[in-house]
């Protein structure tokens, strides 16, 4: 599952918790919130199936 936008990614971190077999990306064009998403994962033992990158919504434009 993705999430776009997801800010410092607490509904994917619980998703993570309660799905543990499933696999998770957050994205978000705020790299302090990327970087609080990381660490909150980590810490609630769940960053070996939850990921986080940065992006914004003008990538990939012409």
């Amino acid at each position: 599952m993705a999430d776009i936008g997801c800010g410092h990614g607490a509904p994917l971190i619980l998703l993570a918790r309660a799905y543990p077999a499933s696999t998770f990306v957050g994205v978000d064009h705020h790299v302090p919130s990327d970087e609080a998403a990381r660490g909150a994962a980590a810490q609630a033992g769940v960053s070996d199936r939850l990921t986080f990158e940065v992006a914004d919504a003008d990538a990939g434009k012409r």
